[in-house]
């Protein structure tokens, strides 16, 4: 379900520099949540580094947007819900 992450985005205040990924994981549903994009992965490292505490325990990486799966902003998102 999306509603996780939405309230997750709302809560630290990142919804509208945020995309979702839609894929399966052992046959479910399963959503990504992205966070900005960047020039360099040193920038997005830098960025990763700077994250809330709170948002640091969910362990997020740096990684590249893959070019295939069902990419959205988050804030069309939130609007069809």
């Amino acid at each position: 379900s999306l509603s996780p992450l939405t309230k997750y985005a709302a809560v630290h205040g990142i919804g509208n520099n945020s995309a979702v990924l839609e894929t399966t994981r052992n046959g479910k549903s399963w959503f990504v949540l992205f966070n900005g994009s960047f020039a360099s992965w040193a920038a997005a490292g830098k960025a990763l580094k700077q994250l809330p505490p709170s948002m640091l325990s969910y362990k997020p990486w740096v990684r590249r947007l893959p070019a295939s799966g069902r990419i959205a902003p988050l804030s069309t998102i939130n609007k069809q819900l």
